[in-house]
């Protein structure tokens, strides 16, 4: 199954900051999980909507080149996209 998954305009502007080798290791996530499930490393965090899942990756500073950086996504019920709403970086 297909998935498309979107950034959010806070996901877009924080991902334009990243360095050359921070962007990749995010676009990378991006486009495995449009084709493959949800990988081991995402954990489910706190949702107060019962129609969606929360979920956080972290990627770790040797995958992405420069600091690590977690991605914070949803999904909602019956709708086969993920909306990636946050990417924070670390220091």
């Amino acid at each position: 199954m297909t998935l498309h998954v979107f950034l959010s305009d806070a996901a877009e502007k924080a991902v334009a900051d990243l360095d050359r080798p921070e962007r990749a290791a995010v676009e990378t996530v991006r486009r495995q999980l449009e084709t493959e499930p949800l990988p081991p490393r995402a954990r489910s965090i706190p949702d107060t909507d019962p129609h969606t899942r929360t979920y956080a990756i972290d990627l770790l500073p040797h995958e992405t080149g420069g600091r690590g950086i977690t991605l914070v996504l949803r999904i909602t019920d019956g709708l086969p996209a993920y909306l990636i709403s946050w990417v924070i970086a670390g220091p």
